[in-house]
């Protein structure tokens, strides 16, 4: 009965977690963040290419129809949910809100999941999730960045935790939790994935003891890198293509911040109350490392508490790592992909937290319950009214937007390099030629246009179309595309009248990491089908 009955008040918080976290998209509309017309109009243009017929979406029909590569180089697995929302019917304003919702969901019972398997005990695993879903950072995130892709990252980091975990101390049999968490981490965000890797293999070094001790965990762990890289193929293949064979400028001047690291003080006590901070929930609560000693608990938690204290000293250095006290100035130039200093606060928040539950569970395990219990209430209370004070502040009281601009592409991250977005923008829906004597005509459906002409009487004539042109594009009746004024796809005639499609196929590399990414998956689904049953048996 006492099992049934704490079961049920676990799920009772875990709804009112995701409650409370959402309760800031009740009124119309949708406030401003400093992202959201860049993922809103994700959503939307995936839906619009969607309909179109394009399934893949790899080049969105975006930015007054020259197309933008979003679908290659920020992903479009996540925002398949609000796009098909959006087919189906519903305003889009609605569709991002129940993305958002559908976020929080998953973050907290991830969050929740991992928790439990990491730490042996029902209660501070819930501790941990109330923490960690309404951890400031996360706050910061949602509401006043609209960071979709650090936030979605924030829902499945946690599972490249416990891969990791179950790797190096426990059953290193669940392998492929890892792998699983990488790749959706890969789509979430790829900035983050890459600083990810960097602390896991700091993690991994550390215990390098473990892998030669037991040999097992080391292959595993190769295994696990393995089967992340085959089953994330079909996205990173795709990027690195675009990146070495078509000059993709990827991170513009306006895109990349630093140095700016964050004097210590302001980490501390932030400026105002939307700073980029850790929160104070989880700041005053890294010193209950030190409320109890190894000595003061059974050898059985040793390993626990040494997973803990690793995760302590990255949550300190990568904490620290956002401030001007690391030398940004010197390793600007190979640092400047991560944009801004406080993405590190993500891991921060990530590694704090689980070894503040860990630590607060071995509290538990000494004579010191009451400090343990004090503690619990102190997260309860700081962490709801952290999340209600963002929400009531800037989510219900600030002014709402109904709709967004639209055409909207960030920084151009993903432009071919060298293309002057302002210049093209007034080009929209134009063919050019330099034969003035030739009769041109098209149909634009997404990213596919057709093209009739008649009255070519010269040489060399051309015609650039209003597409970018992104490796993967094709046109038939054995036309050649190139490049052409501002990467404009650039066609040369060769009969006096004609017609021809051009249309976004791909390239024989993508479909090959497609193929790739789903035999493996196949494959891997086999296996574990097998394994289950060989363990029933």
């Amino acid at each position: 009965m006492k099992k049934f009955v704490n079961k049920y008040l676990i799920q009772i918080t875990l709804i009112s977690l995701i409650i409370i976290s959402s309760l800031w998209l009740i009124p119309k509309g949708m406030p401003y963040q400093h992202d959201i017309g860049f993922h809103y109009e994700r959503m939307v243009t995936l839906a619009k290419t969607i309909h179109h017929g394009d399934i893949l979406a790899l080049v969105h029909d975006a930015f007054y129809g020259y197309g933008y590569a979003l679908g290659i180089f920020y992903g479009n697995f996540f925002f398949y949910l609000p796009a098909f929302l959006c087919l189906i019917g519903l305003p889009s304003m609605l569709a991002y809100k129940i993305f958002f919702i559908f976020i929080n969901i998953g973050t907290v019972y991830i969050a929740y999941y991992v928790s439990k398997k990491i730490i042996p005990n029902q209660k501070v695993a819930l501790l941990t999730t109330i923490l960690y879903s309404l951890s400031e950072y996360r706050m910061y995130d949602v509401f006043v960045r609209g960071a979709i892709g650090e936030t979605l990252a924030f829902m499945v980091i946690p599972l490249v935790m416990l891969g990791l975990y179950e790797i190096i101390y426990q059953d290193d049999n669940k392998w492929y939790l890892f792998s699983i968490g990488f790749v959706l981490l890969l789509l979430s965000h790829l900035i983050t994935t890459i600083l990810m890797a960097f602390f896991c293999i700091i993690i991994i070094v550390v215990n390098y003891k473990k892998f030669l001790q037991q040999p097992k965990r080391f292959w595993h762990l190769i295994m696990s890198g393995i089967l992340g890289l085959l089953l994330g193929c079909f996205f990173f293949v795709p990027i690195l293509e675009q990146y070495f064979f078509s000059n993709i400028s990827i991170f513009t001047d306006g895109s990349v911040y630093l140095p700016m690291g964050t004097p210590i003080r302001e980490l501390l006590l932030p400026k105002w109350f939307f700073s980029c901070y850790l929160g104070i929930s989880i700041i005053m609560l890294i010193p209950i490392r030190f409320f109890f000693s190894k000595k003061e608990l059974d050898s059985s938690y040793h390993t626990l508490l040494s997973f803990s204290n690793i995760l302590m000293i990255l949550g300190i250095l990568s904490w620290l790592s956002v401030t001007n006290i690391f030398p940004w100035k010197l390793l600007n130039s190979t640092l400047s992909f991560i944009q801004f200093p406080w993405r590190l606060l993500l891991f921060s928040t990530l590694f704090f937290t689980i070894s503040i539950g860990i630590n607060l569970y071995l509290l538990l395990k000494t004579s010191r319950k009451d400090i343990g219990k004090t503690i619990a209430w102190f997260i309860i209370l700081v962490s709801f009214a952290t999340n209600l004070l963002y929400s009531v502040q800037y989510g219900i009281r600030k002014n709402h937007y109904l709709t967004f601009p639209e055409n909207e592409i960030g920084n151009g991250e993903y432009l071919l390099a060298g293309t002057n977005r302002w210049e093209t923008e007034n080009l929209v829906e134009k063919i050019f030629t330099n034969n003035q004597e030739l009769t041109v005509h098209y149909k634009k459906v997404g990213t596919t246009m057709t093209v009739w002409y008649s009255n070519n009487l010269k040489e060399d004539t051309y015609v650039e179309l209003p597409l970018y042109n992104y490796l993967g594009y094709q046109v038939d009746n054995d036309l050649k595309i190139v490049d052409g004024n501002q990467h404009l796809i650039r066609i040369y005639l060769t009969e006096d009248n004609g017609k021809f499609q051009v249309s976004y196929r791909g390239t024989t590399i993508q479909k090959a990491a497609y193929c790739v990414s789903f035999l493996s998956l196949l494959g891997f689904g086999i296996m574990r089908i097998k394994n289950r049953n060989q363990s029933k048996k």
